[in-house]
């Protein structure tokens, strides 16, 4: 009798991993884009708040100057005052914009579920045609043999099962 193809994938566990391997692949990707966004809204955060402390530091340095001059180079000091403050107040809604940003959703798995799916209705499809194709051609001693030996073995089984209940019942 010729030997029948398997019932299984050649390497079962190959395929889990290829699978595991496909779906950790999906997650690493997933956390590398989001730490990407945090790591560029925190950068821009605090690029400014030192824009804004570097702003304040401006004007508290203009307004000390413009009280000792009386209206000198104030005009120098409220430019670059006023620039700082643009910058860090920029910096810093980009910053939270970027962290408003929608989050992308967490891998759920749908490429390897699919591969799965149809690597197991594939393996379903393949062994109802090889049961098929023995159930229409008569069986071989040795499987009537082990067939018998475990229809005997569940006839005692059942008996001795059945035995103890109806002396546990007395």
């Amino acid at each position: 009798m010729a030997r029948s193809p398997s019932l299984l994938p050649r390497r079962p566990l190959g395929f889990i991993a290829a699978l595991l391997g496909s779906y950790s692949s999906d997650v690493r990707g997933w956390l590398g884009r989001l730490s990407t966004k945090y790591a560029l809204g925190t950068a821009f955060v605090f690029a400014g708040a030192i824009a804004i402390l570097g702003a304040l530091a401006v004007a508290l340095a203009a307004l000390f100057r413009w009280l000792e001059l009386n209206y000198g180079e104030v005009y120098a000091y409220g430019g670059v005052f006023g620039l700082l403050f643009v910058v860090g107040v920029v910096a810093v809604v980009t910053g939270l914009m970027t962290f408003k940003r929608r989050t992308p959703a967490f891998p759920k798995g749908e490429q390897q579920m699919h591969a799965l799916s149809t690597t197991v209705n594939a393996t379903a499809d393949r062994t109802a045609r090889i049961i098929s194709v023995r159930a229409s051609s008569r069986p071989d001693a040795l499987t009537t043999l082990l067939a018998g030996s475990a229809a005997a073995v569940l006839a005692g089984w059942l008996f001795k099962a059945r035995r103890r209940s109806s002396r546990m019942n007395d």
